[in-house]
């Protein structure tokens, strides 16, 4: 649309009658009396007032909403509460002094309703040198309510949102609980048999400490015990406590809590696992082979990288067993790829069966006969492996056995 800029006298020649066309045969009556009935019917409440605060007019909204017909020469105080009446004086008493004013009001309407307007109040200079107040007054009633409407749902947003919060937030302590409980229950399960492994790993040392023992008995009564014989045979007998000192320090780092992530050595982690089941696995006749780069290093928990070792290899252990496997094996590779320290344990256990394979990591879930499992060792062992080194533990079946691939 085209606008065009014209000066004030072009308005005033335009307005005037037998001016412009868009004037032209218009006197003044007929303009004054259009203003008129536009001013009537204008949905927005106009007055004008004399300086004393009384009304000269009012259109016909501002009338409905005032429930008075008869208006001109009263003042607020004769039609409004005097608590709005009060405020109405001194709003108009600052908008003759300083201009235009824009203030909120709430007044109650014919029918008892409380209703919110906004009020532009302005001065209106008259020829005579008299200055009169006009208003004109816009029902914001229905924009406040749905304004407050909105603020409303947001509070309730916000508070649904704080509630939500709050219950995943303790969603997670309870899960972050119950892990916790699972790696204990994980490792009291895991206890009973090292203590068994410790048994039969101590077995041999003692007996060797024994025959020391015997032997320097012998030789002493014999005369044959010279201090270089007495050296040699106190220090194969302190070797020999070493070892098992450290097979005790081996037990107790496992079942310590790591408060600190720290960089480890993934062999010497798959070292100390076996240390603790090798006893079992060659009582049982079951060969363990392992492949792997030197010094392949990670960063995390020591004691719960350990833990998914342990109960990967006693998963495969307990197959082995209860299948009968002839001639059992277990092949564990240490390797880095992808700037990732991978370990692989697979067996010749006849591998997991394929409607079994997508639920042996789910926890309480196992294949084993009622009393033989808890169902929580392959779980705790994904679930530390994912949480603790945002790593990954898959499984899948190989052509004689199933193979666990650990990434961190």
């Amino acid at each position: 649309m085209h606008r065009q800029n014209i000066s004030r006298e072009e308005y005033r020649t335009a307005a005037s009658p037998g001016g412009t066309p868009g004037g032209r045969g218009m006197s003044t009556a007929d303009l004054v009396l259009r203003f008129s009935r536009f001013l009537e019917h204008l949905p927005l409440a106009v007055s004008i007032k004399d300086p004393s605060g009384r009304y000269l007019f009012v259109n016909e909204y501002m009338k409905l909403l005032m429930d008075c017909e008869d208006v001109t020469g009263k003042s607020a105080e004769q039609l409004f509460a005097p608590d709005v009446a009060a405020v109405m004086a001194e709003n108009d008493h600052q908008a003759l002094a300083q201009g235009l004013l824009l203030v909120q009001c709430t007044i109650r309407d014919s029918y008892g309703d409380d209703r919110i307007f906004e009020i532009y109040k302005f001065p209106l200079p008259m020829p005579g040198g008299e200055t009169l107040l006009g208003s004109v007054a816009v029902d914001i009633t229905e924009r406040k309510r749905a304004e407050q409407s909105l603020a409303l749902k947001q509070q309730q947003l916000e508070e649904l949102n704080r509630s939500l919060e709050q219950r995943v937030s303790q969603a997670v302590d309870e899960l972050r609980q119950k892990d916790r409980l699972l790696i204990q229950q994980s490792r009291q399960a895991a206890m009973g048999e090292m203590i068994n492994n410790i048994a039969h790993q101590w077995r041999q040392p003692l007996n060797n400490i024994g025959l020391i023992i015997q032997n320097l008995q012998l030789q002493y009564e014999a005369g044959e015990m010279d201090a270089q014989q007495m050296a040699a045979e106190v220090g194969t007998a302190m070797d020999v406590i070493a070892f098992m000192s450290r097979t005790i320090d081996d037990f107790r780092n496992f079942f310590h809590q790591d408060k600190l992530r720290r960089s480890f050595v993934v062999n010497e982690m798959v070292a100390r696992s076996l240390d603790f089941l090798l006893p079992g696995l060659k009582n049982s006749g079951i060969n363990v082979q392992c492949r792997e780069e030197p010094d392949v290093r990670t960063e995390g928990y020591p004691s719960e990288y350990m833990q998914a070792l342990l109960n990967i290899l006693n998963n495969a252990k307990d197959v082995l067993l209860e299948r009968r496997v002839p001639r059992p094996l277990i092949c564990i590779t240490i390797f880095r790829e992808n700037r990732r320290a991978v370990v692989t344990i697979r067996d010749n256990g006849g591998g997991i069966r394929e409607d079994v394979l997508p639920r042996i990591f789910d926890p309480y879930f196992t294949t084993k006969e009622q009393g033989k499992g808890t169902g929580i060792g392959l779980y705790m062992s994904k679930a530390i492996i994912e949480k603790s080194f945002e790593g990954r533990l898959t499984a899948r079946n190989m052509d004689d056995g199933a193979e666990f691939r650990i990434e961190v």
